[in-house]
């Protein structure tokens, strides 16, 4: 038991970074690589994030901290992101549009507006979510008003930290 070790995936806003933790908290190996928001090409003003990219720098972190350690020890692997942002996929696993970043402003005025779909009162008692623009569903309301053939093609919503676990494992869940 002293010498297992888990692995955490973690995707910052502004680093990714793959660990290796011992029981007592202590971090054996560690790699890092700076992490930003991208153009969405589908919307000039928008932000997103490029999942290719941050999937790059997780495996090549991972490498670097399998290199550091003997994998035998490892008896789990697990992932931590924010967690406001996510997309869809259709049922080959191909995301239908790049995630929205919780940085982006075009779903500010989603939220001005929220009360054409839910009172912000009812959207607080079912969430339990102040009412900020970041919010996953002002996203998917942008998407249904902008892009309403991604949610008739889609099979799934995976937030970040869902895809990056069916990356590393196939199978897709939230």
């Amino acid at each position: 038991m002293h010498n297992e070790l888990v692995v955490i995936f973690d995707c910052g806003a502004t680093n990714v970074r793959v660990v290796a933790i011992n029981p007592a908290g202590h971090i054996e190996a560690s790699c890092s690589y700076t992490n930003a928001t991208k153009k969405d090409p589908h919307y000039s003003p928008g932000l997103i994030w490029d999942i290719e990219d941050i999937w790059d720098k997780l495996t090549r972190a991972s490498r670097e901290v399998i290199s550091k350690i003997d994998p035998g020890r490892v008896v789990a692997v697990s992932v931590t992101t924010f967690g406001v942002d996510g997309t869809f996929m259709d049922q080959n696993g191909t995301l239908l549009y790049p995630l929205i970043s919780w940085q982006c402003q075009r779903t500010h005025p989603v939220m001005d507006h929220i009360d054409r779909y839910i009172s912000r009162e009812r959207l607080y008692q079912i969430s339990g979510v102040y009412p900020f623009g970041m919010n996953t569903i002002n996203k998917l309301i942008w998407l249904k008003e902008n892009k309403p053939g991604v949610i008739r093609q889609a099979s799934d919503f995976l937030f970040l930290s869902s895809l990056l676990l069916y990356r590393l494992s196939g199978v897709r869940l939230t």
